[in-house]
Order: C-alpha cells, then sequence, then structure tokens
C-alpha cells in the first residue's frame, strides 16, 4: 500500500466535511483489490443496508492487507464505533504495512 499522511488524511476529510473519507475508501478498495481481497463495486456505499456488508468486506481487505494485524471483525467495529476516525488508524496499519514491505516487493 502506498503510504499517505495521516494529518494530510484527516485535514482533507475534515475540510470535505467527510467527502475525502468516501475517496480514499473507494481507492482503497481498489488497492486492497489488487492485493487479493473481493471487495464490492463503491457505489454500494449509496445503498442503505448494503452499505453494511460493502464495509464488511472493505474490513477483510483490510485484515487481509494488514495481514491481521487489523482483524475484519475490529476494524469494522472500530468503523461503528469511531466513524470516520477509524480511517486513521487503517491508513496507518498501512503505512506501517509499506514500511515493512521488501524493497521492490
Amino acid at each position: 500500500m502506498k503510504p499517505i499522511s495521516i494529518p494530510r488524511l484527516l485535514l482533507l476529510t475534515i475540510v470535505s466535511l467527510g467527502v475525502y473519507a468516501i475517496v480514499w475508501a473507494v481507492r482503497t478498495k481498489d488497492e486492497l483489490n489488487r492485493r487479493g481481497a473481493d471487495v464490492p463495486t463503491a457505489w454500494l456505499l449509496l445503498v442503505p443496508g448494503a452499505n453494511v456488508w460493502w464495509g464488511w468486506r472493505f474490513c477483510g481487505g483490510v485484515e487481509l492487507a494488514t495481514r491481521g494485524r487489523l482483524s475484519q471483525a475490529l476494524t469494522f467495529l472500530l468503523f461503528v464505533v469511531l466513524g470516520l476516525f477509524t480511517i486513521r488508524i487503517v491508513q496507518d496499519a498501512f503505512n506501517k504495512q509499506a514500511s515493512l514491505a521488501p524493497v521492490g516487493g
């Protein structure tokens, strides 16, 4: 995963009144799918009920990308309890995973 500045991520999310969080989720979904996850189309975020299922699948991709550092259930619970603040936790885990990746891999 490409490292992203946490302060920039939070600032853009706040300034855009949460819209950037959706952009982040779509971009992250694409990266998760390239890594072998099976996160469906982000259009499901607009469908009540289906957005919960989409979130569960997204969190499964997070578990895959972090190699279990963040479990699917824990990440989903964090999104339910903490809402948009969870993107900071998830991106931090992605940044740490990227720093562990071998050079050229």
